[in-house]
């Protein structure tokens, strides 16, 4: 994975120094600018990943548990709202599933996958403005969305952290599994809220 995302990186490098050139604005000021669309891009596709996963859960029968999106943090406890600021860039949005058996869990895990495809398919819709900009924050949309689909849609284990195409992947080995999962994120949705954990016999 980590070989994909230095060669993803150096595609996208290549691709914007490519396009400010054709467009005879390769200079600093515009590097720079790019940088900042590539920023904006990023928490465009990292909020669209996050909803994504949030419509699928709800789709699936999910309860909520809490939705990150870099510092700011929305909890859901016995159906009241907190609000909190993590130190965290990055995003989660952890669900629990109102059945354990059958676990419908193809929605909720794919979710954030289908919305950044989804984001990249509306993204077009800039390329009618016909101006720089529009087009610049297509590119940069198209690519970071990209980047984004291959790294959560290959499955891939680093230490105890997997990404979504991993969890699929386990998940559909069989009912075992799902049941697991399933008591896992009731178990850490219980420990988080600090709920009493009641262990059956």
């Amino acid at each position: 994975m980590k070989i994909i995302k230095s060669i993803f990186n150096l595609i996208t490098i290549m691709a914007i120094i490519a396009f400010l050139y054709f467009t005879n604005h390769l200079n600093t000021i515009f590097c720079g600018l790019a940088i900042v669309f590539y920023s904006i891009s990023s928490s465009i596709h990292l909020i669209a990943h996050e909803c994504g996963h949030l419509i699928g859960g709800v789709i699936s029968g999910y309860k909520l548990v809490y939705f990150q999106v870099c510092p700011f943090r929305v909890c859901f406890n016995e159906g009241k709202l907190g609000l909190s600021w993590e130190k965290s860039l990055g995003g989660q949005c952890v669900m629990v599933p109102c059945q354990r058996y059958p676990l419908k869990f193809k929605a909720y895990n794919l979710g954030g996958i289908y919305a950044n495809f989804a984001l990249i398919i509306f993204g077009f819709v800039l390329l009618y403005f016909h101006s720089f900009w529009s087009s610049l924050l297509f590119l940069e949309i198209f690519l970071v969305g990209t980047k984004k689909i291959l790294i959560n849609a290959i499955p891939y284990k680093s230490h105890s952290v997997v990404n979504d195409g991993y969890t699929v992947m386990l998940l559909k080995r069989g009912d075992a599994v799902q049941k697991d999962y399933a008591m896992y994120l009731s178990l850490y949705s219980k420990i988080f809220l600090n709920k009493p954990i009641v262990l059956q016999q």
